[in-house]
């Protein structure tokens, strides 16, 4: 069977006509390979309350009042959703009785705006109560982008770090994020698991401080690249 089945994807709004992407895919295309492309949209409420009855293992028709309350928060956003859940987790709304055995919701007590209503807000509102060192080692690799190599990051001497934050330990730093699902450690490289995350975490470094950061990070990277060198 020489037969190959490949499924990719890719947002239309960061690729051009020119990119690579798009010219490999009219090659492909032009030699009589059939491509076919769905359009990948925001989850109905019968799609998300399927997701949440699949990840909380509890039969659809009982998390219809919980799926009310996510799709209305996140209008189905993938991303915003899985967030939604483990903010609503962790804030102690969303439970797994013990005595049960089954999963237990209730927002009643939860006060008006408590939790933000977009997923940018709500990805900065989750970084922020992680440790400052954690938070500081996001907002370094946020300077950097989507990703960094870690003998890069393993070159920072961070001490007191910049603003009066900073980490002793910067990979440990990080990987607190990578327990988090906020980071991956990929083939030698600590990357965003989503670029939204990656914005959340620059967000939260002010405009007018943003300069004085990626010199502040440059100036880090270069002095301990200097560092290894003198060493070898």
């Amino acid at each position: 069977n020489n037969s190959l089945l490949f499924i990719g994807s890719y947002r239309t709004n960061e690729i051009s006509e020119l990119h690579p992407l798009t010219v490999q895919l009219r090659s492909i295309e032009s030699k009589g390979v059939l491509v076919n492309n769905v359009e990948v949209g925001y989850l109905s409420r019968e799609d998300t309350n399927e997701l949440i009855s699949d990840l909380i293992q509890t039969s659809p028709c009982l998390t219809f009042s919980l799926t009310d309350e996510v799709h209305r928060k996140t209008s189905g956003s993938v991303l915003f959703v899985l967030q939604y859940l483990k903010t609503i987790y962790d804030e102690g709304y969303l439970v797994f009785s013990s005595s049960s055995k089954e999963w237990k919701w209730d927002f009643s007590s939860m006060e008006p705006n408590s939790i933000p209503d977009n997923t940018l807000q709500l990805l900065s509102y989750k970084i922020k109560k992680l440790a400052n060192a954690t938070v500081f080692a996001l907002k370094v690799l946020a300077c950097l982008g989507f990703y960094c190599e870690d003998f890069i990051l393993s070159s920072i001497e961070v001490g007191n770090g910049i603003d009066g934050f900073g980490c002793n330990n910067f990979i440990s730093s990080l990987n607190a994020a990578v327990k988090e699902g906020l980071v991956e450690y990929v083939e030698s490289n600590y990357m965003f698991v989503h670029d939204q995350i990656r914005l959340a975490a620059y967000s939260l470094i002010p405009e007018e401080d943003k300069e004085k950061w990626h010199l502040w990070v440059g100036q880090k990277i270069l002095a301990g690249t200097a560092s290894s060198q003198d060493k070898t």
